[in-house]
């Protein structure tokens, strides 16, 4: 048993309830600031042993893991949690030897009667079964009568108890109904022969990945570095005691992340034994293998069997035993602490001799490894920075584990990164690339200490800044306007870069004031710098930027952000074909990826949603030369793109995609949130998407994104709107429009017209009208498709009995096949309502099938439903409500459904023409029309 696990051994620790305990270090850490205990993982395995705890039957549980897998801390918290009596037995290893020292010690706390008067009456008179299975009758028997009050019972380590117990334990376990006794014991090893396997067991796993990391972060502390916590949680294998031991064995500045790491992790004295069983069995030629491949993070196939067959026997072997995995070209050590094992415990000169003879044997099949095991035996000063280009391929290629240890072993080599900072950067940028962010944090970080060059800390700054930004979709305004006014006189270039990135994040975000004043910035330094270049030489060097083309890559960048810029913006394009023209020529095929990412988002927000969609295309069908951070990306954009341009069936495909294969991380950003809400509202799954939309208001706070809390204000308006509960829609969508006014451009949220159309089902006929005007004076500045197709529905929306038809049919008339069938089908419903309003029963029921076809054609279920579900007849409500017209309100309105004019009515009925408008009036508020053709329509 690790000493780390020993506390309070000698005896059981018995307590009357829940108690407080110092915070678990193993596997199970409270979360500061909390009420209640909460944890990192165990939480279904906490669960499991509450319900033995807690259940009307006693039962035994015995829980399974591996040596360091947080077994005992499982049981300290499981104690510090019960809310009935509980002791806690620690086996001690050395009493294994004396019979029936375990079952004494497990009992221990039935102190009623003589303890060798109540052990001796128990002991089995033989090893045979049947006195053991007579002994625990007895017992059983016995704690029947002695107990009257529940009580749990934790047993640690059970399987290193002398054989007897665990007999005479696993026959109690069986038949403890009656006693009172909750049994949950753990064990590491529980072979089909042992006793024990009769208990009902609970295996328990290694943590997660993103358990691993939140224990480790927690052990390594508020100031560690959030690479090193990456790197130390996934060479854990989801073992607690190896993440805390590795943690206690690092330095100050490795877990600040100022210092290289030394991989494979040193194992700790209770980790030398993790190989023990795995290598039971192996023979010498098998041993041999492993040696040669523990040297290495991964080793070349070919490069191992090249010589004698025994070799490439040996391989397979080890492979069928699951203790290597091969995997096209490669081989590795698949238990990275065994190799850990395995590596420490050779003697160095051994290592050395290994590294040898393994770089022999990869001359002509992997450079890169031959880089490696060279560096071990005679690195030059330019080991560094090969090791870093190998790193920096072999992150490319994904295999992250790898180059992570061929980048640390190369800092160790170097001592200083100073000298080697373009090849770090590189590296972090791959990283960055392949979304492993905290780990092109900490490069970038570590380069960023010692970087002494303008260019180089410029290069720095930019990279930071979009890491930054891809973790928390913040854009760290101070860092860049403090990094420019240092280096950007030294390293214009370099400031024109660090200005278009920072434009491009915030035009993201719908900050287009701020992305103007950055991209402002990045022309004047370019225009500067063009017009400083006077002097031959300087000419010279310009004229052969532009051969190389790099003068003209950046104007590129600086067009395609402004292109990007006036789209959110909605300032017309200067020249609307030109955008069609990159697209329709082909020269797409041509440009690197980011760029097509971006030109992708221009044309969704220029409605050019065909031509995006096939942008979009292009990138996810390029995996081999796309990185995984614009893969990601990619599949976002083209499901936003979908969503949008109102095809729903392709927008569900799009996100069904991109969930497929994004990262939790990347997951959890809001404007992700809100595509997956979406995506669940979308489904039918309303419960799922309110519970994602809270998610997501929650992060638009931490991320300060008004722009997504908006449009999740907006779909839920909508949401509502779909519902008929017209009211909490008006409420929601006047919040969105309330923080949309910050966006000139009203086709970004297009919650103005859902807002309209909730007002006027409202009976806010003049509010909407409002809300009508100011959409109409945005038209003049900012002319888009869906606005002129939106503000046609609301003229007809807010129109008069006598226009609104008309209307209708107009902004019908607007829609051509290329249009959004979603809208298509807004508008058929608005008209239906007003035909059906009007006494068009018959009309209306025809606008409805339409409408029903068109949400059809989109995808719009939610739509769909209450189209289906529209009436074309007068309301029951309305029809009641003339029931209760006084005899002379009935008169009035029969006069009324006969064609009557107000003065007729009044000459008819005798009564004065101020009376009949007077009831008139009265009549309107009754059955709720609006005006004298409203109550005709509602009579007819």
């Amino acid at each position: 048993m690790s000493p780390l696990y020993a506390a309070n051994a000698a005896s059981p620790t018995l307590h009357t309830g829940p108690i407080a305990t110092t915070a678990p270090d193993l596997g199970i850490s409270p979360l500061v600031g909390s009420s209640s205990m909460q944890f990192v993982g165990r939480r279904d395995e906490m669960a499991r042993i509450a319900q033995v705890a807690g259940g009307t039957r006693e039962s035994a549980l015995l829980v399974v893991g591996d040596a360091g897998s947080g077994k005992t801390r499982l049981l300290e918290c499981a104690q510090s949690e019960s809310s009935i009596r509980s002791v806690f037995v620690h086996t001690m290893s050395a009493e294994a030897a004396w019979p029936m020292s375990g079952f004494s010690r497990v009992f221990a706390f039935v102190n009623d009667v003589s303890s060798a008067d109540f052990f001796g009456r128990f002991t089995p008179r033989s090893a045979e079964r049947v006195d053991t299975f007579e002994a625990a009758r007895d017992l059983l028997s016995t704690l029947r009568s002695l107990l009257p009050e529940p009580v749990l019972v934790l047993v640690d380590d059970i399987d290193r108890m002398d054989a007897e117990s665990q007999i005479l334990l696993s026959f109690v376990a069986e038949g403890l109904a009656g006693t009172g006794i909750r049994l949950v014991a753990t064990a590491t090893d529980v072979p089909s022969s042992s006793p024990l396997s009769s208990f009902r067991r609970l295996d328990l796993p290694p943590l997660s990945d993103a358990e691993s990391r939140t224990l480790a972060a927690a052990a390594a502390g508020a100031a560690s570095d959030p690479g090193t916590v990456r790197i130390v949680a996934d060479a854990a294998g989801g073992s607690p005691l190896a993440i805390v031991e590795s943690i206690h064995l690092l330095g100050p500045l490795q877990i600040q992340g100022r210092e290289p790491l030394v991989l494979p992790f040193r194992p700790a004295g209770a980790r030398h034994s993790l190989g023990d069983s795995s290598l039971l069995g192996l023979d010498g030629a098998e041993r041999a293998m492993l040696d040669l491949l523990c040297v290495a993070p991964r080793s070349n196939v070919a490069a191992l069997v090249s010589g004698a067959p025994d070799e490439g026997d040996a391989l397979e072997d080890l492979a069928y035993a699951d203790l290597v995995t091969m995997r096209g070209h490669c081989v590795q050590v698949r238990d990275r602490r065994l190799r850990a094992q395995l590596y420490w415990n050779l003697e160095p000169r051994t290592r050395r001799e290994l590294h040898r003879k393994m770089a022999e044997a990869h001359q002509g099949h992997d450079s890169r490894m031959v880089e490696w095991h060279t560096s071990f035996i005679s690195p030059t000063g330019d080991t560094p920075n090969t090791l870093l280009r190998d790193a920096t391929e072999i992150a490319g290629e994904g295999d992250v584990a790898t180059a992570v240890e061929f980048a640390e072993h190369a800092i160790r080599v170097a001592g200083s990164v100073a000298n080697h900072l373009p090849a770090l950067i590189d590296f972090a940028a791959v990283l960055l690339d392949q979304t492993e962010l905290d780990l092109a944090f900490r490069y970038a970080q570590l380069g960023r200490y010692e970087s002494t060059s303008a260019e180089l800390s410029m290069r720095l700054a930019a990279l930071l800044v979009r890491i930054s930004y891809a973790k928390n979709h913040l854009v760290p305004t101070n860092d860049i306007d403090a990094t420019l006014s240092i280096y950007s006189g030294q390293d214009p270039a370099g400031a024109t870069d660090l200005l278009c990135i920072a434009a491009t994040f915030h035009a993201e975000r719908w900050e287009i004031e701020e992305a103007r004043r950055y991209l402002a910035r990045a022309e004047q330094i370019r225009a500067d710098q063009t017009q400083s270049d006077q002097t031959q030489a300087d000419q010279s060097r310009a004229d052969q930027a532009n051969g190389d083309g790099s003068h003209s890559a950046v104007e590129d960048e600086l067009a395609a952000i402004k292109d990007l810029v006036d789209a959110i913006d909605g300032t017309p394009a200067e020249s609307p074909a030109a955008l069609a023209d990159v697209v329709d020529s082909g020269r797409v095929s041509s440009m690197p990826v980011p760029a097509l990412v971006t030109l992708g988002k221009t044309l969704m927000f220029r409605e050019q949603y065909a031509r995006a969609r096939h942008v979009f295309t292009i990138v996810l069908n390029q995996p081999q030369t796309a990185a995984p951070l614009w893969l990601e990306a990619a599949r976002y954009q083209l499901a936003v793109n979908e969503v949008r341009g109102g095809n729903f069936h392709r927008a569900r495909t799009a996100v069904e995609d991109w969930l497929a294969t994004a990262s939790s991380e990347a997951r959890s950003k809001s404007s992700r949130l809100l595509l997956h809400g979406w995506y669940q509202q979308s489904s039918g799954k309303g419960l799922d998407a309110k519970s994602t939309l809270e998610e997501c208001m929650e992060q638009t706070l931490s991320e300060r994104n008004p722009a997504v809390a908006a449009q999740v204000l907006s779909l839920e308006g909508a949401t509502f709107l779909s519902e008929g509960d017209f009211n909490e829609a008006a409420r929601l969508l006047e919040t969105a429009d309330v923080i949309g006014q910050r966006f000139t451009n009203p086709a970004l949220l297009r919650s103005g017209i859902d807002l309209m159309d909730a007002y006027v089902a409202t009976k806010r006929v003049r509010e909407a009208r409002s809300v009508l005007e100011t959409l109409e004076a945005q038209q003049l500045r900012f002319p888009t498709r869906w606005l002129t197709l939106a503000l046609a529905r609301g003229r007809a929306l807010t129109a008069s009995d006598d226009e609104c038809l008309s209307l209708f049919r107009q902004a019908l008339q607007l829609f051509g096949p290329t249009d959004s069938a979603f809208e298509l089908g807004r508008t058929l419903t608005n008209y239906a309502s007003a035909q059906a309003r009007l006494g068009f029963g018959r009309e209306s029921e025809k606008s409805l099938a339409a409408a029903r076809s068109a949400f059809g054609n989109a995808g719009a279920q939610s739509w769909s439903l209450r189209a289906s579900k529209a009436r074309s007849t007068p309301e029951t409500d309305v029809i009641t409500a003339l029931g209760v017209l006084t005899e002379e309100e009935q008169l009035i309105v029969e006069k009324v459904r006969e064609g009557y004019r107000n003065k007729e009515i009044a000459a008819a009925l005798y009564i004065s023409l101020r009376t009949v408008e007077l009831r008139l009036t009265h009549i309107y508020r009754k059955v709720g029309a609006r005006s004298r053709s409203h109550l005709a329509a509602l009579l007819n």
